[in-house]
């Protein structure tokens, strides 16, 4: 216990990718994770699936086909761009400010991106975080939440040759907006449990400098995106001050009724292969190009069921 599972895990690492698993902002969810690596002297690296317009990235910032340098200097039109922000944040708070880009894809080019940091970085450990818990969801559950990207992200990676490969969600309950039932999510835990594949939950302490610099960057983030601010790191960042309940910062979740809780300050941290094992549909989507197709065959997996597992209300 004197040891969290989850850093037990990353000790022989000396060279980390933390990725955001489910585009957007997600990369966000992996910066008290990062912070706290960094502090011990950890090579750690940044990325992200991206939801920007890459594509008004000049191709300098192009490493490869599949890859996008971002850095504090890199520009580009298009007013939804986490990742420049986050570059720039990191750069003001004299951390390792390049934030790689990966377009939205199917699973083989994003499994070449991968490839090719893994490569180039010589990377031992590669970490996706999901911001919320659907990454863990197997396929039979009566909501899959946003799967498409986290686990387009889960079947890249599961295919790679590095040492050590993992998943950690943040923001236990965020996603019962998308229909998620969590019941369904601390079933699939305790089955990976049994499996030998849960890494266990580590609560990030909200007066710790992670913290504290996560709420930092989080808000700047917020500034930079102004009309559309992260309503899952919005709410693990209140979750991190001790908010509790309908706590609204954001129009953007007017007229929702929000419960921010401790719960969404925590990591839950499982073995990337063993999550992908359990996968009901992952070889469907294993020779995709683009993301209409993951769409395509999660949507065609989903109709050929007969039934779903049967949502049940937390009963405490």
């Amino acid at each position: 216990m004197a040891t969290p599972p989850l850093f037990a895990a990353l000790a022989p690492a000396r060279r980390v990718l933390i990725a955001g698993a489910g585009g957007g902002f997600d990369v966000y969810a992996g910066l008290p994770l990062a912070i706290a690596l960094w502090d011990q002297g950890v090579e750690v690296h940044l990325a992200s699936l991206s939801f920007s317009e890459l594509e008004l990235v000049g191709r300098e910032s192009w490493p490869s086909d599949n890859v996008v340098a971002i850095t504090p200097g890199t520009t580009s039109p298009d007013w939804y761009f986490p990742e420049g922000a986050l570059s720039r944040w990191l750069a003001e708070h004299d951390l390792p400010s390049t934030v790689y880009a990966f377009p939205p894809s199917g699973v083989q080019p994003l499994r070449a991106a991968y490839r090719y940091l893994i490569e180039q970085l010589n990377l031992d450990a590669v970490v996706l975080v999901d911001g919320g818990t659907d990454i863990l969801l197997r396929g039979d559950e009566n909501s899959l939440g946003t799967p498409v990207e986290d686990l387009t992200s889960v079947a890249a990676v599961t295919a790679l040759d590095v040492p050590v490969k993992l998943v950690t969600s943040l923001g236990f309950g965020i996603d019962a907006n998308d229909g998620v039932n969590h019941v369904q999510v601390l079933e699939n835990l305790a089955a990976l449990d049994r499996d030998g594949g849960y890494l266990g939950a580590l609560s990030i302490p909200g007066a710790g400098r992670e913290a504290v610099l996560y709420r930092d960057a989080v808000a700047h983030a917020a500034a930079a995106t102004p009309d559309r601010p992260s309503i899952v790191n919005g709410q693990i960042a209140a979750a991190t001050s001790g908010a509790f309940g309908n706590v609204q910062f954001t129009r953007r979740t007017s007229g929702s009724t929000l419960f921010v809780n401790p719960l969404m300050a925590v990591y839950f941290t499982v073995d990337l292969d063993k999550l992908a094992a359990r996968c009901l549909y992952l070889d469907r989507i294993e020779n995709t190009v683009g993301r209409r197709q993951v769409i395509t065959r999660l949507e065609a997996f989903r109709a050929e069921m007969t039934s779903t597992r049967v949502p049940r209300a937390y009963p405490h």
